[in-house]
Order: C-alpha cells, then structure tokens, then sequence
C-alpha cells in the first residue's frame, strides 16, 4: 500500500519548503526540504531507511494514510490576475438580512465547531446547489456578486475577517448558482495567514495586493 495525505490535511510550496495545514489542529506546520522532496515526488513507499523512517513518522502523526496509490502533491493554485474589486464595473445587491445570516453563521460555526467541521459542512453544502459550469460569462457575475458584498459589508460595523468573509460570499455565490475556489494560504516571513476566494484567476474579495504574497495551501 502507498500513501496519501489525510483528507484533513493539505500543503503548499512556500520558497521551498512544505507548508502544511492541519484542519483538525487549526495549525499550520512548516516542513523540512527533506520532507518536502519527499512528498513532492509522490514517493510511495521511500527509496531508503531515512525516507520510509519520515513517511511512517507523518503517518503516525495522522497527516498520511494508506491508499491504493501515492497521492501526495501540493496544492496547486491558480495566480491571481485581477480582483474584482478593482475591475469588475458591476456590483450584484446583497441584502442586509443574506449578508448578516451568511456572515454571522459563518462565524458561529468557526467559533463553536472549529475550523475543520466548518470546512466539512460547507464542502456538504456545496453538494446542495445545482451550481452551473464555470465560464466568462459567470466569471462577470461572480465577481459582480464579490463586489456587491463588499460594498455592504463596508457599510456594517463588522471587523473584517478573512475565513468567516470568504465562507459567507461563498454561501451568497452558491445561492445565485455560482461557485468559486477559497483558499487557505501563507507567506513564510514574517509569518502570516491569509484566506480568499478566487474564480480562475479573479480574486472575489480582496484586492490584487493583498494576496500576491501568500502561497495556497488549502483548497475547498
């Protein structure tokens, strides 16, 4: 048997080196170059002692599991080109009473389930939705809806942040039968962490230059 990653974990290559989240944990993990080789060559069993001793080492960490075949890559994401908020000339209506319900249950989730029965839940909702193929003409409306959120949550006495923003403009896109990728990524120094949403290569709910310095390392 090979091994794969867990499903409640994921990595990026930040300047080198692994950069893995732990859902489970709510923490991010920085990995040595051996480690990260190790894992970007989707080695299945380890060609040495030394290599075999690191993957049962992540195995006994619950970050691999056993599996017909090695699936151990990073994620891949697209670079973000443009952001909405900067480009996009038409702004979707986002009721008071969707953004407060989508954002505050956002929140609450994240604060009394954690983050990874959060991410859970929403990957469930999504299955809910008849969401339609991707395409220009829904990059337009996706990034008409990013603007229109943005344009009332600025106008709300709530602190912005990033996980619960992103779920809850997600929840809002699934309602008008859109979809879009939110990430989960890092930069290395000084640390940080940052979370968005992206359609192709069009940020949603941040501008462009916000995002260049992080690194995806989670994918929903």
């Amino acid at each position: 048997m090979a091994y794969a990653l867990a499903p409640h974990v994921s990595y990026g290559n930040v300047d080198g080196l692994a950069v893995m989240l732990d859902l489970n944990a709510d923490r991010y993990f920085l990995l040595d170059k051996v480690t990260t080789s190790l894992l970007e060559t989707n080695c299945e069993h380890g060609t040495d002692d030394a290599q075999q001793s690191i993957l049962r080492r992540l195995a006994s960490r619950g970050w691999l599991v056993h599996a017909a075949a090695p699936s151990l890559g990073p994620v891949l994401a697209q670079l973000p080109a443009a952001s909405a908020l900067e480009t996009s000339s038409e702004s979707s209506i986002i009721g008071l009473t969707e953004l407060m319900k989508y954002r505050i249950g956002a929140a609450a989730s994240l604060r009394w389930h954690g983050l990874a029965a959060t991410i859970a839940m929403w990957r469930r909702l999504r299955t809910d939705f008849h969401l339609e193929p991707r395409c220009s003409a829904k990059a337009d409306a996706a990034a008409a809806v990013g603007c229109g959120y943005n344009a009332r949550l600025v106008r709300l006495p709530l602190r912005r942040r990033c996980v619960p923003d992103s779920l809850a403009l997600l929840r809002s896109l699934w309602g008008r039968r859109l979809d879009a990728d939110l990430y989960f990524g890092v930069r290395r120094e000084p640390f940080a962490a940052h979370c968005w949403l992206q359609f192709e290569h069009n940020l949603l709910i941040d501008p462009l230059d916000k995002v260049a310095e992080f690194t995806a390392v989670f994918k929903l």
